[in-house]
């Protein structure tokens, strides 16, 4: 049984290594590939390897959070799933959020190191400054290229399932945004739930495909 969210996708790559892990078509690339992008299971692991391993050399691990701001791209899969297989947490950013919610978010949070699109880079930046604490802020495509080092964090006190894995924040609708512990077993149980509903949303493992219009930091 999958312990983690990067446990759950290291085993179905292993079962469909020539699947589609990815397939974006080109009307949900516009302005920043304007072209489909396709990744098979394999292609999709390869990848996540290299940055788990950046990740990982650089301390990151249990007890970590990194803030990601990466759209609806398929860098955000790649980065959550290296940083799940670290056994860091993700915070995802909404990207219409401006200097004041990312300054919040980024205090609030205590990531340790921020990861964004080239054209958010000095935003994050701007908000990592006004926190007064240090948050490096990395573009994504450099990442494979080395990650500095990170303080160390509180040894892990539980099991892999029930750790950490997303911090996800909400609308801030009546007042300041809260912060929403998400752990493995949450992302799991919900999968296990969806998988196993049946009738109109039945799935046959290795064959179906599934469509997602939902925003990927929330």
């Amino acid at each position: 049984m999958s312990e983690t969210v990067y446990e759950a996708f290291a085993e179905s790559a292993k079962r469909h290594p020539g699947n589609d892990f990815l397939f974006i078509p080109e009307s949900a690339t516009a302005g920043w590939a304007d072209r489909r992008i396709v990744y098979t299971y394999a292609q999709a692991a390869a990848e996540i390897e290299k940055l788990r391993a950046r990740y990982a050399a650089a301390g990151i691990g249990p007890g970590h959070r990194v803030a990601i701001l990466l759209e609806n791209r398929d860098s955000f899969f790649f980065h959550w799933l290296a940083l799940s297989a670290a056994g860091a947490s993700i915070v995802p950013i909404n990207p219409d959020y401006r200097h004041e919610e990312l300054t919040y978010l980024l205090a609030h949070s205590e990531a340790v190191l921020a990861v964004t699109l080239p054209h958010r880079k000095a935003d994050l930046e701007r908000a990592a400054a006004a926190t007064g604490r240090p948050v490096p802020v990395l573009e994504a495509e450099t990442v494979a290229a080395g990650v500095p080092k990170v303080p160390a964090a509180p040894a892990a006190s539980l099991p892999p399932r029930q750790r950490e894995a997303g911090l996800l924040y909400t609308s801030g609708t009546t007042g300041r945004p809260k912060g929403c512990i998400l752990s493995n077993d949450y992302f799991l149980l919900l999968a296990d739930w969806y998988m196993n509903e049946g009738g109109y949303i039945r799935f046959e493992p290795g064959r179906t495909r599934i469509l997602t219009p939902l925003p990927m930091f929330h």
